[in-house]
Parts: structure tokens; sequence; C-alpha cells
């Protein structure tokens, strides 16, 4: 059998693996607070043992290692939900916070507002002579611009702040994203050799959970390193030891836009908080922001076009009741005696212009000198009579359409190699198109233009047709509406008698795809230009307007000031379908802006409570798997206070067995 002398490292090794037991029991009760700790065990295995004579005898107990307890596919599972809730809590918090801003419904909000305007118009259509009645137009009139930009400029702090969190957390991101990667390096060294960083695991673990709250990333296990990448595949921000840094540039707004990782490749941050705060500031607050100021656009334009078709209480011609200030561009209508269009240099929205052509009317003739007896031609609209087209390019009137011979025919009395083509004023709208033989040709196609099919006919008679030979015009007759909203005027412009105006003129202006009357004459016309005022502007009342209340324009009838047909008109104007889009009064369309943002409200709170239940499901069950029990860690405790105890004892009979051996054995 082994010597005594054996026995007391057998001793040690037991004194030593239960002194290293209580240690672990001790920093898993000194931890139990610790957000993200792990608890540790010491896994204990017999020494090896050793052989004397015919029998093996053991050698003690060694600590194999200090693991931590852990559930890596919980842990993934809660990076996952991490992601989902901090993007469902942070659109639930936002959305909260754009509808209080929004203030509706409401006895004293917007809404309210508007009803009170229209009260006060319907109060003054019975007694329009009344002074107090038409103060009170004035008071409503500015509380409703007052309660308009108050709202306005709310939302757009919000979408401030938004963008203030957005870049506070992404600032935070790239600072856990690098302590990650310091983290990844630091648990890859010490796993290889042999030695694992417990403590730095469960703070790189920490960090993910965070950086999944905040940016939503994916976790991807790569060895002993953590790879992290952005939601739906995307690039990856930590591989192994590489941290790469989320960088941005301001928009035109100076919002954080354009995100790369490391300036190098597009980082679309769409998880998490920032992808939540992203969507409040790009799609939700800019949204309703902007619904809110095309229904208060719809309301002022139709205001403003019946107040200055109006007369005041002296007979004067009534002005704009509302006005815009902040930044504008200027656009113009030019003077032209056929053609009147936009100014490219200044963009409109879409939609915003066009010509309804409902009929083209045809002359027959040539307007390039005397030709020789039967040479000519004659254009046609081949289905003038029942089609109405939609044009929507630039806005164009009294267009001409008319064929121009590109190249002359070759010999005389024969078309044969002659080529045409259709233009509109001077711009050429169809391809070359080039005659065969013969001396005269019917109806040669020259394709659509502008949902009209258009053809011609061509005689050679003595002579051929001359490069720069063009048919008379055919003269589109239609309705012209800017800005989409307006009932259109319907304008004869081939010799009409009646003038129009253009509703606003350099002193007016209008927000962009706001509603405005174009109204011409058939006449040479002059040319006109109106303000285009930009996102963020201001609503007043007019300041002359405001300034004497005898300006509102409550009649229709110069020779019966004191009449309030037009204050009627005014007042009717809330329950009348003026919202081209949805074709509903200024009342249901403030309520769907509402309704909607509404509802958007209460399927994130459905989807917040729905991720939030889980996540703390996933949390429950990790703190289960790898949280400190302090009931558990007593025992435990106990345990390796006992063992530490035994292992003593032994020590102390076999050093006691010793001294007899070695000081009374041979006496």
């Amino acid at each position: 059998m082994s010597n005594l002398f054996f026995g007391l490292n057998i001793g040690r090794s037991a004194l030593l693996t239960n002194q290293a037991a209580l240690s672990v029991t001790g920093h898993n009760l000194a931890n139990v607070q610790t957000e993200g700790y792990s608890r540790q065990r010491v896994e204990m295995t017999p020494s090896l043992p050793i052989q004397l004579q015919s029998h093996t005898f053991g050698s003690g107990v060694n600590v194999d290692a200090v693991d931590r307890v852990s559930a890596a596919w919980v842990e993934r599972q809660l990076n996952r939900m991490q992601g989902q809730n901090g993007y469902d809590s942070t659109l639930k918090a936002g959305l909260d916070q754009v509808q209080a801003m929004l203030g509706e419904p409401s006895s004293d909000g917007i809404g309210a507002a508007l009803t009170e305007f229209f009260n006060s118009w319907d109060a003054l259509s019975l007694q329009p002579g009344d002074s107090g009645l038409r103060a009170q137009v004035l008071h409503q009139a500015e509380n409703l611009a007052g309660m308009f930009n108050q709202r306005i400029g709310a939302l757009g702090e919000a979408q401030e702040t938004f963008n203030q969190a957005v870049e506070s957390s992404v600032a935070q991101a790239n600072t856990m994203l690098q302590e990650l990667a310091d983290l990844n390096a630091i648990v890859a060294n010490a796993a290889a050799v042999g030695k694992p960083a417990n403590d730095m695991a469960d703070r790189r673990d920490l960090l993910v959970n965070q950086l999944a709250e905040t940016l939503g990333v994916e976790v991807e296990t790569d060895g002993p390193h953590l790879n992290l990448r952005l939601p739906g595949g995307g690039p990856y921000v930590v591989n192994q030891n590489q941290a790469y840094e989320i960088t941005w540039a301001a928009d035109a707004d100076g919002y954080a836009s354009d995100f790369r990782l490391g300036g190098g490749p597009p980082a679309p941050l769409t998880g998490g908080e920032v992808g939540a705060l992203l969507e409040l500031r790009d799609d939700i607050s800019a949204g309703v922001r902007d619904d809110l100021t095309q229904w208060m656009v719809t309301v002022v334009d139709r205001v403003n076009d019946l107040h200055v078709s109006g007369f005041d209480r002296d007979g004067n011609s009534g002005r704009n009741l509302f006005t815009w200030s902040g930044a504008w561009d200027s656009v113009s209508l030019a003077a032209s005696t056929g053609v009147q269009q936009v100014d490219p240099s200044v963009t409109l929205q879409a939609g915003t212009h066009h010509l309804a052509v409902r009929a083209v009317t045809g002359l027959q003739g040539n307007t390039n000198g005397s030709l020789a007896a039967g040479t000519g031609i004659t254009l046609t609209a081949v289905n003038s009579a029942t089609f109405p087209a939609d044009y929507t390019g630039a806005l164009a009137l009294n267009q001409d359409y008319h064929v121009r011979v590109e190249a002359g025919g070759a010999t005389a009395g024969d078309l044969a190699g002659t080529q045409v083509r259709l233009y509109r004023g001077d711009q050429a709208v169809s391809e070359v198109v080039t005659l065969g033989s013969g001396a005269s040709l019917a109806d040669v196609a020259l394709g659509s233009v502008d949902g009209v099919e258009f053809q011609a006919d061509f005689s050679a008679g003595a002579g051929s047709l001359a490069t720069g030979n063009r048919s008379d015009g055919l003269a589109t007759v239609g309705t012209v509406l800017l800005d989409g909203g307006a009932p259109p005027v319907a304008v004869d412009l081939t010799g009409g008698t009646d003038t129009y105006t253009f509703v606003g003129g350099s002193a007016s202006g209008f927000l962009a795809g706001g509603t405005a009357s174009a109204r011409f004459s058939g006449e040479v016309f002059s040319g006109a230009s109106f303000s285009l005022y930009g996102a963020g502007s201001t609503l007043a009342v007019d300041v002359l307007v405001a300034a004497d209340a005898d300006r509102i324009a409550a009649s229709a009838d110069p020779a019966a000031p004191l009449s309030g047909d037009m204050a009627r008109q005014m007042a009717d104007l809330s329950n009348q379908r003026i919202h081209e889009n949805t074709h509903e009064t200024p009342a249901f369309q403030l309520g769907r802006i509402v309704q909607e943002l509404g509802a958007k409200g209460q399927e994130a709170a459905v989807f917040e409570s729905s991720s939030g239940s889980i996540l703390l499901q996933l949390q429950a069950q990790r703190e289960g798997i790898s949280g400190v029990n302090v009931d558990e860690e007593m025992v435990l405790l106990i345990q390796y206070q006992r063992g530490f105890e035994a292992a003593a004892r032994f020590l102390t009979t076999v050093d006691g067995l010793l001294d007899h051996l070695i000081n009374n054995v041979g006496r």
C-alpha cells in the first residue's frame, strides 16, 4: 500500500479543492445582483491513481474546470426577442408621443378650431353688418392658424427629438461594438490556453443583448467568438476581433442619414430601438405632419379662393384671408400667344398640373409660302370627336400640333423619300416618317401623342414639298387644373371672349401641393407668377385683413356689400367634400388622419405587449438556468465547508500517525 506520507498529498488536494469551491460559491453570492452574471461551478475530478504492487490506490481530487452555467440556445432566443421588443416598445412610446403632440380628438384642438371658424362665418352670414361678428371671424381665423402652427411645430420638435435619440443610440452602439470586439479577443485568447474567461464572457453576452435591443443585431457563434450582423442577414458590425463603426452624414434637414460601416458599405438600420426611431422620424411623424399640412393647405386654398372672389364691407374685392410665410420659390407662367407652361426651374408635386384634352380642331392649308396647285398637307386627329384624353405633361394651353417637312421629295409630283414629323409647338413629338412613292398619300399614321392618334394626308401636285413646309395646326380645347383640388374651369382657347385671370399673382402664395385655380383667356397671355412655399411654412391671417375687420369679404355682390351670401358659402365649406383624394369634408379628413395614427398606436401596443411577455418568459428561463439562487449557494457553502473541515481532520489524523511513527517507534 502507499506510504503514510502520501496521505498528506491526498489531504492537501482535498483541502485546496474545497477551498476553490468555497471561493467560487462566494463569488456567486457576491454577484447575485450583477446584471448578466452567470453562476459558476467547480468541476472536480479524481487525481490520477497510483499502482502499488497488485493494487491501485486513489491519489486525491483535482479542480478540472470552473464552468459558466448557461444555455446558448436560450441566449440566442433572448437576443432575438430583445431586438424585437426594443423595436416594439420604442415604436409604441414614440407613437404615444406623436399622438399627444397632435392632440386630437380634443375640445381645444385643431379640429375644434376649424369648427369654430366655420361657425363664425355662419353667424356672420345672418348679420353681415355686425362688427362684433366680423371681429369674431378674425379671432377664429387667427386661432385656427395659431393652432395649426403649434401642432406642426410640435411634430417638427418630435422629429428633432427622434433624430437626437438616433444619434445618441448609434454613438452608444459604436462604443459597445468596439468593447465587444475587444472581449472577443480576450475570451478567444483565454480559451486557447485552456483558461476560459467566464466573467468576460458574461460581459460579452450582456453587450450582445444590449446591442440586440439597440440595433436588432443577429448573433453568429464562430468558435470562441461571437459575430454580429445587422438584421436580415445584413453586413457584419463585429467580425471576430474587428468592429465596424457606424457612421452617418447629415441630410438637408440636418438629420442623421446615409448610415455606413466605417465609411464603406451602406448599413440599413431597420431593427431594434434605432430602427423604430428612424421609422418614427422619417415615416410616422413626418407623414402625420405632411398629412396635416396637406389638409390645412386644401382648406386654406378653398377659403382664399372664395374670399378673393367676394367683396368687403366697402364693396372692395376681397384679399386672401390666409397667407403663408417661410422659404419659398417663385413659379411663373410665361407670357405667350399660344403656350403657357410652368417654369421648369421649379418642380411641382407629381399630379399637380394637367390639361384634360376634350377635343381638337383642324385647319387645312399651308403656312410656308405659296405652293403649286394641289400641293399641301392636312393634319387630322383620328379620335378627336369622342376622345377625352388626359395630358399630364407641362401645363400647356392652346397647344399647336402641326406637321413639318424635314426633307423634300426627290422628284416633282412624287412624294417618295419625303421625310415628315409631327410637332407640338416647336417640339418634335413623333419619329421621322418617310413617305412612299405617289403624287398623293392619304391617312399616313404619325403616331399617338398625348393620348390622341394623329394622321395626315399629303399631296405633291405639280411640285414636291420643300423642307420647312408645314400644315396648319390643330389647337387643343380643354380644361385646366393647377394643383388638382378646385373645380375645373372650362376654357375655350380657340377664340373665347371671356377673360380669365390667374388666382394668386405675385402677392399671393400657395404651399406645395395646394389648390389654385388657373384661369386664362384666349387672347395673348401676359404671364403671371405665384410663390410656392415649402414644408415648415407658417400660417397667418393677412395683415391688412387682420388690421381691419371691415375687409372681411362677406358679400358676393359689390352692389350689396352688406349681404351675407359669401359668408354663407364660406360656412358651407365645412360640409363640402373639398379633399380630392378621399372626397371627404374637412372634419372627416382630419378624423381619418387621427384615426390612422390611433390605429398604428393600438397595433404597436399589441406587438409591444406580445414581445414583452415572451421576453419576460425567456429572461425567467435564463435566470432559472444561469442565475444565482441564494438558497442553493448557501447549501453548497455548507457542503464545501464540511468538505474542507473533513480534509483538515484527515490531515490532522495523518499528522498524528506520522508523529507517533517518528517519535515513538523503536524506543
